[in-house]
Order: C-alpha cells, then structure tokens, then sequence
C-alpha cells in the first residue's frame, strides 16, 4: 500500500508539474472571469438624461431585487412593481418619452423605467416567460392567475414546436402544474450568468482534463521509460492503477476548482440570495419541482461524472495511441463537436444529443 501512494503521489506531480495545464487554467479562468463580469466592468447605459456604468446599473437591480426577494408572486406583488413602474414614468414624464421603445406599441417606456427602478431583471425573466414584448400587456394589465395561464400557454406553444408526443407534453404539464403553486420571487442573476457559462466552462475544464491527461501513458512512450517503468512483473499492475488514479484525482479536481471558481465570481458580484427558492427563477418554463439550491448539487454531481468519464477516456487514448498529440486532436474534435446541437425532427437521437456534456 505504501509502495502504491508514493507511486500515486508521484503520478500527481507528473501530471501537475505540465506547464500547459496551468497555463491554459489561467488563460481560461481570465476569459471566463472576464465574460462573467463584463455586464460590470465595460457595460455602460446611455440614456438622454444621462449615463449609467454598469457596476451602478447592477448595484441597483440588486437592491432592488434583493428587496422583494421570498416573495410570493400574487396580485399584490405585481401591483406594487407596477406601481413603481408607473411612478417612476409620472415623475420622470420627459426622460421616459424619449428613451421609449419605437417597436414597441404598448407602454413603449417601460424597459426605461424597468432599466432605472431596478427591476430590469424581474421584467426581462417575465417578458421572456410571456413570449416577449408583445405581451407586455399581460405583464401590465393581468392577474397572476393570468400571466401564469399566459406561461403556461407558451410552454405548450414550445412543446409543439418540439414535436413531442402527448403523453410526454401531459406528463411535463402536470409537474409544471405543481410548481405554480405559491411561486416565491428570488433576485438570483449571480445563478443565472453561472449556468449561462456553464457548457463554455466545461469544455474549457475538459480541455485542461486531456492536457493534463493525454500523457499519463503516451509520455512513458515519448521518452522510452515504459520499458523500464514495466518491467517489474510485481510492480506493473500497481503502476497503472496508480496511473488512473491519479488522472481521475486530477480530473476531478480540476473540475471541482474550475467551476467552484465560476460559481462564486458571479455570486460575490450578484449576492447569494434564491439558493432556497425554485428553479424557475433562473430556469424559465422548467417543469421540475427543485430549488435553485438542489440544482446547483446536482450539477456539480454531474460535473464530476462527467470530468471522470473524460479522465477515463483520454487515459484510455493515451495507452492505445502512445502519443499525446493524436489523443489531444481526437478529444478536442469531440470537445468542439459538442457545441452543434441537432434538429429535433430527428426525435430519440436528439434527445439522446441533448444529455452530451
């Protein structure tokens, strides 16, 4: 046992003394770091009576949002963000007249004083629930009871887009059905811009995986140590089972960091607020009965499957090709593939495409 930890232990090393692991973490950590960030750090709002940076815009959708974060969203909750709506137009008349929405028809200044009162996000989350702007009078003018039949209306509406069969569509209709029930409002764009990056973050991670992976077995070969390494009869099982556990350490690991990083950037920026709240919060027209807080668990469960799968599988290529170059083309290929979805027409494989990392 003491024989397999230091060799596990040195396999570890190995893989993290590559300097290309760490290279592409940092490039990587910066760009997504920097896209995560960048609504505060190089937005700016022009508006006629004047400009607002985009760490002031976000400050204020925060305290705002945070306000009315726990919230059921009743009639009274939707009467007193129309009123600050309104309000903030009655006392503002000029400035929200000429920062109006020309294709707009109906209440054309709304996204101004949505913009200015701090409740853009709550709006743009309902507006796209609705369908968009053309049901904007819904928003304004309906019961709760209403604006949810009205969601409800534009699930369906996609759901036969989708071409999905009945007996799928009622089964998601009855979940949906469950979450609708007492809904609590939560303030959670710091979740939101984290799951908005999460397929660029993890084909990023995957990337850093096969770096540092690719050469577990192919680098004995490059440098002419397998033989020598091998050799032993006693020692060679101990050595490749040190092997793997050392990339699937490192993969895991890299996975873990990676994507704790992503998630707390965004938090520290956004606040923390709607971790005990629904799903729907962030993920709009979701049919499933979770809280924000039991999807971020289960993503990370499913993070570390599949940064595992990825270790196993580049290790694998790595002692069948015995060199890294091909083993690191091969997987980026599947890496880069996996950005193109596939129509839905083609039904069972496409939905089997959709659970790809």
């Amino acid at each position: 046992m003491q024989n397999f930890m230091t060799l596990y232990i040195a396999e570890i090393r190995k893989i993290l003394s590559k300097r290309a692991v760490w290279i592409t973490f940092v490039i990587g950590m910066v760009f997504l770091g920097t896209v995560d960030l960048s609504n505060i750090l190089f937005e700016k709002y022009t508006y006629d009576d004047g400009v607002v940076s985009g760490a002031e815009f976000e400050a204020l959708q925060r305290e705002k949002g945070e306000s009315i974060t726990g919230r059921v969203m009743d009639d009274s909750f939707y009467s007193d963000v129309r009123k600050d709506l309104i309000q903030y137009k009655v006392e503002h008349e000029e400035a929200a007249e000429k920062n109006s929405e020309k294709n707009m028809d109906e209440y054309p200044w709304i996204w101004y004083c949505a913009d200015r009162t701090g409740h853009e996000w709550l709006f743009n989350k309902e507006i796209r629930s609705l369908g968009g702007t053309k049901n904007v009078r819904v928003f304004m003018e309906g019961t709760a009871e209403e604006i949810q039949a009205a969601k409800k209306a534009r699930l369906v509406s996609e759901m036969n887009e989708e071409e999905i069969t009945e007996d799928e569509k009622a089964y998601w209709l009855e979940k949906y059905n469950k979450t609708e029930e007492g809904f609590k409002y939560s303030f959670a764009e710091g979740y939101e811009i984290f799951y908005e990056g999460l397929d660029i973050m993890t084909c990023f991670v995957l990337l850093v995986i096969v770096i540092g992976a690719a050469g577990v077995f192919a680098d004995e070969n490059f440098f002419r140590t397998d033989v020598i390494i091998l050799a032993s009869k006693k020692g060679r099982r101990e050595i490749c089972y040190a092997k793997l556990m050392a990339g699937c350490t490192f993969s895991i690991l890299m996975m873990l960091l990676i994507e704790t990083l992503c998630l707390v950037i965004p938090l520290m920026a956004w606040g923390t607020s709607g971790w005990d709240t629904p799903i729907q919060n962030v993920f709009i027209g979701s049919a499933y009965d979770m809280t924000i807080g039991q999807t971020v668990i289960m993503t990370y469960g499913i993070s570390m499957i599949i940064a595992l799968i990825c270790g196993i599988f580049t290790m694998f290529l790595s002692h069948a090709f015995k060199n890294t170059l091909p083993v690191m083309a091969f997987q980026t290929f599947l890496i880069i593939l996996g950005f193109f979805g596939m129509p839905y027409k083609f039904g069972l494989l496409a939905k089997l495409w959709d659970l790809r990392p």
